[in-house]
């Protein structure tokens, strides 16, 4: 329930999805005064949610700075978050943008910083059918990475950040590896992630990558609206609404 909860409430709180529904009553209204009071609000609505510089200075806020870890020292493993491919009906697997990931998990390993890499994610639901787990996925990209398949271990029946803690928990105690551990995320789901994870009783030390934004000069085009950035706001607003609700619920 809380899972359908969640996917219904972050499509409720889309800017899109306001525009849209106040752009259509406003042609469904008869009255003259609410249709223009619409109107001018989708206008607002626009200007505000596809400005990239305003969504650039929130994300760049929230998001936490690159981590340097200590040199020399070892972990016994690193938590790699799932939500970085995609699978088609072919099942073949296909890597999106929070691919980089998967590339500093790779990394940490071969230079010897951690000697076990963890990755979670369970098979989504797509019209009632499960399709592939996306941690096995990784498992096999992972070996032929030449990372030896005694080195992997892989969390597939998760379907959320909240399951991920507590599945990859119950995992890492069976095995009786020594934290604390690498927690590798996209730096703009670090913050949840990173709660929620030390609310499930793991020592982890939070590796953001994949950043959103990144801190660059000032540049015109930042000032010009976009259409791209209605969408950007979705995955910015899904981690801040997150991260209120697990802490409601005690999750994080």
């Amino acid at each position: 329930m809380f899972f359908i909860l969640s996917k219904l409430l972050l499509f409720l709180i889309s800017p899109s999805f306001w525009i849209i529904a106040l752009l259509v009553g406003s042609f469904l209204t008869k009255k003259e005064r609410r249709k223009k009071v619409l109107r001018v609000t989708v206008l607002c609505l626009f200007l505000v949610f596809s400005n990239p510089f305003l969504l650039n200075v929130l994300v760049r806020g929230w998001q936490p700075a690159p981590v340097d870890l200590p040199k020399g020292k070892k972990y016994s493993a690193a938590i790699h978050l799932g939500g970085v491919s995609m699978t088609d009906i072919d099942k073949r697997m296909y890597f999106g943008e929070a691919a980089d990931r998967f590339i500093q998990l790779t990394k940490l390993y071969h230079t010897g910083v951690v000697q076990h890499v963890l990755v979670t994610g369970g098979s989504p639901v797509i019209f009632g059918k499960s399709t592939v787990s996306e941690a096995d996925q990784l498992h096999q990209q992972l070996l032929m990475q030449g990372i030896p398949d005694s080195s992997i271990i892989a969390e597939n029946i998760s379907r959320n950040t909240f399951e991920n803690a507590v599945n990859t928990k119950h995992i890492l105690d069976s095995l009786k590896l020594s934290p604390p551990y690498v927690l590798i995320t996209s730096a703009i789901h670090v913050p949840r992630a990173t709660a929620v994870f030390k609310k499930a009783g793991l020592e982890v030390i939070p590796y953001p990558s994949a950043y959103t934004e990144i801190k660059q000069k000032f540049n015109i085009n930042d000032l010009i609206p976009s259409l791209d950035v209605l969408t950007d706001w979705n995955f910015f607003l899904k981690e801040i609404v997150g991260f209120a609700v697990y802490r409601i619920t005690g999750k994080a």
